[in-house]
Parts: C-alpha cells; structure tokens; sequence
C-alpha cells in the first residue's frame, strides 16, 4: 500500500467524533487567521520536501479529477 493509500485509510477510519474538524468546542473565526495560514504554509512546506526527496510523487489535477468522475460513473447503480 503506498503511503497516500495509508493516509486515506487511516483518515477513513477516524471516527468523525474524535476529529479534531469536527469537534463543536472549537469554533474557527477571524482571529484564528494567522494560524490557520501558517499551518497550511508549513504544510505545503512539508509537501514540497516530501517532493524533493522523491516520497511522493505529483499527478496532473485534471487526469485525477477525470478518472475520479469515471470511477464515480462506473460505480453508480442503476437511476
């Protein structure tokens, strides 16, 4: 299993109770701003790096969008 594979599996398994985005305690607003653009900024930090060091691998967005959209086509019943 690759490791995006690994990921997905393991995110899928999260109960939706215990994610942290999910939590009702935590309210995202205006004053979490700063926060939220450096989480995201360290992580394209750590994709980038991941990149570089040839642990993963980029894909052309509209090839994956196109094949999800065929999978979904293919796997809908009858409707």
């Amino acid at each position: 299993m690759s490791k995006f594979a690994q990921i997905v599996a393991d995110a899928l398994a999260l109960s939706v109770r215990n994610h942290p985005a999910f939590r009702p305690s935590r309210r995202i607003g205006p004053d979490d701003a700063e926060e939220i653009s450096a989480a995201w900024a360290a992580e394209a930090e750590r994709s980038i790096d991941a990149l570089e060091r040839g642990e993963v691998t980029a894909s052309d967005i509209d090839r994956i969008v196109a094949a999800v959209r065929e999978r979904l086509r293919n796997s809908a019943g009858p409707g």
